[in-house]
């Protein structure tokens, strides 16, 4: 039993949860032995999460496995859960993800994984977890080039995926899959290519320019052109390639044109204007075009862009602009539940390569719960028996937007303490 202390009031966990039989803990590096799982899921007595649980990541994996049993009955029959990590700096972030994906994945049958990163990047990042294929993480590496998405952290949360695919049946897949607009412009260029090949040969040469031009403006205008191509040319084009093969490049062509406007205000040095008119929308219509497939889908992203009822990045709340999880809750309601991550403290790395240490504003949401929260990791309801009263407005001092109510933004907190840098694969 672990205590949470504060100075309002004192909380008993009572984390009692009496495990039946343990099982080996997910291995982040080499590669498992293919065939029928060894471990099994702990059958645990889980209290309600309407109290602090300290969540003991890190050390065994049935009190993990225990601990997280928690969140089902808060999550229900979601189909899309978004983890969504405040920073993508702190190498924390991965761990938990891990920890979530694992759980869902064996316990309640989700079996997509969506990133932050545009689609046609993590095709690679699929083909290593479904088939083993290590060529192809040095692919993704390339893609993302010297983003925090090149990280170790990364590196290691795919290794998990890939071990975690191993303990289903051969005929199931975990399906990784990417929401963001086509930032990194090469995969999805390539893909975009790729498809042509196979359905329109002597088109390339013609297309290839025209799709990879460095202007932006004429990219984006270049870039749905295409689309409409794909679209008047369907028939034939599926009759050439598949259903499936087809959709993608769709897909793709979409992302390229929101990649390209998105550039143009990157370069104009308005990213806030770019999230909010290219990348938040995108990311709205990629989660929801699975869900219309029927995936239970666990996401990983910003909490600024998944929470319920943000604005986009930068932007007021009177923009009318607000981050992708408003659209999806809108749109799935009670089948969309987010789990934030909030970090007390640390260090965090920059998107330069430079570590920066943060420590959370005074009346911040992170500082009330540095101050009553002793565990490294924390699930937290975002109603119940807290320390302290989460349906104030509190500034989360991270996202400076606005002032927010914890309880219209998500379902869970995951409040870690304190967070330390990722480690990039580009330097």
């Amino acid at each position: 039993m672990q205590r949470l202390t504060s100075f309002l009031m004192v909380i008993t966990s009572t984390l009692v949860l009496a495990c039946g039989s343990a099982s080996t803990g997910t291995p982040t590096t080499g590669e498992p032995t293919n065939g029928p799982s060894t471990s099994t899921m702990p059958s645990c007595q889980a209290v309600a999460l309407d109290h602090a649980i300290a969540t003991p990541l890190g050390g065994e994996a049935s009190d993990t496995e225990c601990a997280l049993a928690s969140l089902d009955p808060v999550v229900g029959e979601a189909q899309v859960i978004c983890s969504a990590e405040y920073s993508h700096g702190v190498a924390e972030s991965a761990v938990i993800h891990a920890a979530l994906i694992r759980h869902f994945v064996k316990v309640l049958g989700y079996r997509t994984i969506a990133f932050e990163v545009d689609d046609a990047v993590m095709r690679s990042v699929d083909a290593y977890v479904n088939a083993g294929d290590e060529a192809r993480l040095t692919t993704f590496a390339r893609d993302v080039g010297q983003t925090l998405a090149n990280s170790k952290d990364s590196v290691d949360l795919f290794r998990a995926l890939r071990a975690l695919k191993l303990e289903l049946s051969e005929s199931e897949k975990l399906s990784i899959r990417g929401i963001d607009v086509a930032i990194q412009l090469g995969a999805t260029q390539r893909a975009l290519l790729d498809y042509l090949a196979i359905v329109g040969p002597t088109m390339v040469a013609a297309w290839s320019p025209k799709l990879k031009t460095t202007d932006p403006a004429l990219g984006q205008t270049n870039a749905s052109e295409f689309r409409q191509l794909l679209t008047d040319h369907k028939q034939d084009f599926v009759a050439r390639s598949n259903e499936a093969s087809f959709a993608l490049a769709d897909w793709d062509a979409e992302a390229l044109a929101d990649g390209y406007g998105f550039l143009q205000s990157y370069q104009s040095s308005d990213f806030n204007t770019g999230n909010a008119n290219y990348r938040d929308p995108a990311m709205a219509r990629g989660v929801l075009r699975l869900a219309q497939q029927g995936q239970k889908i666990v996401v990983l992203t910003h909490l600024g862009h998944c929470a319920k009822d943000f604005p986009s990045s930068g932007m007021t709340r009177a923009s009318g602009h607000f981050g992708f999880g408003k659209a999806v809750h809108d749109a799935l309601g009670k089948r969309y539940h987010v789990i934030a991550q909030l970090f007390g403290s640390g260090e965090e790395m920059l998107p330069s390569g430079v570590k920066q240490r943060f420590t959370p504003s005074p009346k911040s949401l992170e500082n009330a719960l540095l101050e009553h929260v002793e565990t490294t990791y924390t699930l937290l309801p975002v109603r119940g028996k807290l320390p302290i009263d989460l349906d104030q407005e509190w500034a989360l001092s991270r996202l400076r937007e606005e002032l927010l109510v914890p309880t219209a933004q998500a379902d869970v907190l995951f409040f870690i303490k304190p967070a330390t840098p990722t480690t990039l694969n580009w330097r």
